[in-house]
């Protein structure tokens, strides 16, 4: 199936490129999640008098995810109380969510889908270093800081 890409993703195509994939993954993820739309020729003419308009809406992106990542470094690290038992070993374990909220809650709006971990999730006390995916092209490294509750 022949789509035109409205987003850049790695892998698949620039902002205006034509390319083909699979049908299902064109119904079912690219179309619906606006990151392409059908080529047909009236799209094509479409996209060409509508470029510099979405060009402005991806900067603006891009700008906005630049601000929130500068935040996160003016932030550095981000301390979390959780159950621990011996060993310094956790109940339980401080996933994508717990850190997220924890951000969260410094006023950065992050979501968990942003935050990378290595691992699934921290199972233990200490200081771990988890990436935070404010747009495809920028990262920041943040330390998480997990401390037993008391």
């Amino acid at each position: 199936m022949q789509i035109i890409m409205l987003d850049t993703i790695s892998k698949l195509g620039n902002f205006g490129k034509q390319v083909s994939v699979k049908a299902g993954y064109a119904r079912n993820y690219l179309i619906p999640q606006g990151k392409a739309i059908l080529a047909t020729k009236k799209n094509l003419e479409l996209i060409e008098s509508r470029r510099n308009e979405l060009e402005v809406r991806a900067e603006n992106i891009r700008r906005t995810a630049e601000e929130r990542a500068l935040k996160l470094k003016e932030l550095g690290s981000i301390t979390i109380f959780s159950k621990a038992g011996s060993k310094n070993r956790l109940f339980g374990s401080i996933g994508t969510r717990d850190i997220a909220n924890a951000i969260s809650d410094k006023g950065i709006k992050i979501v968990k889908n942003e935050v990378r971990l290595k691992a699934n999730s921290l199972r233990s006390v200490g200081s771990h270093v988890v990436k935070i995916q404010v747009h495809r092209e920028i990262s920041v490294n943040i330390n998480i800081i997990i401390l037993p509750e008391t």
